[in-house]
C-alpha cells in the first residue's frame, strides 16, 4: 500500500493548509479502501488506519468549520501568534 507523507503538525494554520490536509486523508484513505478491497491480508492493521485517518479527517474538518463562522476559536483567543490564529476569521465588527 501505497501511502501519503504526513504533515507537519502544524499543517492547519492557514487556510490552504487545511485543504492540502483535508486532500491527503482522503487519499491515505481512499488507498487503504482500495488495499481492503484488493484483499489485502493485514485487514486488522487496515481497519486501524482507516480509523486513525478518519478521525483526523473528522477533527480538522471540525475544527474548519468552527473556525469559519464569526467567531474566533478559543484556540486563537488564547495566542497572541498571529500564525497559530490564521486559521480563524477576524471577530466580526
Amino acid at each position: 500500500m501505497e501511502t501519503v507523507a504526513a504533515l507537519p503538525s502544524n499543517e492547519t494554520e492557514r487556510p490552504d493548509d487545511v485543504e492540502r490536509a483535508i486532500e491527503r486523508r482522503h487519499a491515505e484513505i481512499a488507498a487503504i479502501e482500495a488495499s481492503l478491497l484488493a484483499g489485502h491480508t493485514d485487514v486488522d492493521g487496515l481497519c486501524m488506519a482507516l480509523l486513525d485517518w478518519s478521525t483526523e479527517l473528522r477533527i480538522i474538518e471540525s475544527e474548519q468549520a468552527h473556525c469559519s463562522s464569526n467567531r474566533r476559536c478559543q484556540r486563537c483567543e488564547a495566542s497572541s501568534d498571529v500564525r497559530a490564529t490564521s486559521h480563524c476569521k477576524p471577530p466580526a465588527s
